[in-house]
Order: structure tokens, then sequence, then C-alpha cells
């Protein structure tokens, strides 16, 4: 995890939030409202256990979400899943629009108490090692191609070597070598079908 002490957690209001359209999870989504992601979250993540987790224990306070602020807003990198679950556990109206249930173990308390969760700020560019672990070769994995797309941001954007993605992020099986070989052929191909149009 990325380095950080006590001083830099922050609590921040989850209205002000965003969730990261940028998410490789969420790849070719980018266009969505802040709603179609919560609901894509919602649908194809399993967020319910998340929600039910918290409803049922809090929000775990030693695991805030890394937030990104260089666009001046607060934009979640890290955590989207357990933001979208305490926006459905805080906001009716977005359980109405998304078609959820109300959930039994909901009081006024808990929700006052979900209005804010700790944050960290930090670039995208400054926790990729952690994420990569977390959700490439970690015990929250991504799906491939997810995975795939975030060793060649992490590649070809910030230009880190593939040796030194595999070693930060404990990659003893030529994974990251293999997404990375494995996107790269996807990208030329959707290349060379844009230029045949």
């Amino acid at each position: 995890m990325p380095e950080h002490d006590t001083n830099e957690v922050e609590w921040a209001s989850v209205e002000d939030l965003l969730l990261d359209s940028h998410n490789p999870r969420l790849t070719g989504n980018e266009e969505l409202s802040q709603d179609q992601l919560a609901e894509k979250l919602w649908r194809e993540y399993a967020v319910d256990e998340i929600a039910m987790s918290i409803a049922a224990n809090r929000y775990f306070r030693h695991e805030p979400l890394f937030v990104d602020d260089s666009s001046g807003q607060l934009v979640v990198i890290e955590g989207n899943r357990r933001l979208v679950a305490v926006k459905v556990l805080t906001e009716p109206e977005l359980r109405t629009r998304l078609k959820i249930p109300d959930f039994n173990d909901l009081t006024a308390g808990l929700i006052e108490e979900l209005s804010t969760i700790p944050i960290i700020r930090r670039a995208r560019k400054d926790v990729w090692q952690y994420v990569g672990f977390k959700h490439v070769n970690g015990p929250q994995p991504w799906q491939s191609s997810a995975k795939a797309q975030y060793i060649a941001w992490v590649y070809n954007d910030l230009g880190v070597p593939l040796e030194q993605i595999a070693r930060q992020i404990g990659d003893r099986h030529a994974t990251v070598r293999r997404l990375y070989r494995g996107q790269m052929v996807i990208d030329q191909a959707a290349e060379a079908k844009r230029m045949r149009q």
C-alpha cells in the first residue's frame, strides 16, 4: 500500500466524491454519467455485497479511498465499488433509480455516519503500484482486459518498464508481459480496422 500516515487521511463528503470514468473496470464507458457508472458497477461487480457489509458493520475507517484532485474535483481512483456502496446506502433516490430495495439495517445514525468517509489525496500516477498489486496480481483481481489496459497505461503513459511493473506488483509468472503483449495486439487490430474504414 502507498506509504501514508494518519495525518494524510481526511474526511470528505460523499456528495463531493466522483466515480472514476477511467477506472479499468469501466474502460469504454468514459461518456457515462455518474449514475450510469454507479449502475454499471452495482450490476456487474458485486457492489451489493460491499453495501450489505457496510450496512451491518459500518465503513472500515482503516480503508480510505484514494482520490485524485488534480482536475479540481475529487475523483476516486481506488475504491469506486466502496463509494457506490456508500452512495446506495445514503441516497434513497439512487436506490429508487437503480431499483434497489431498501436495506433493513439502515438507521438515521448510520446514514449520518456515512455522509463523510476517509480519503487520501494522491495523483493517479503515484498509486499505480498499489492499484496494480491489488487488482492485477492481488486479492481483488480485475478481468483480464482491465488488467491489460492498466498495465499498458502504466507502461505507455507513465514510462515504467514492464520488468519494474512486474516486480512492484509481485508478478513471478510473466503475467504482466503476457497481458501487455495481448493488449498491444488488440490495439493494433483496432487501429488496422479504423484505417480500413
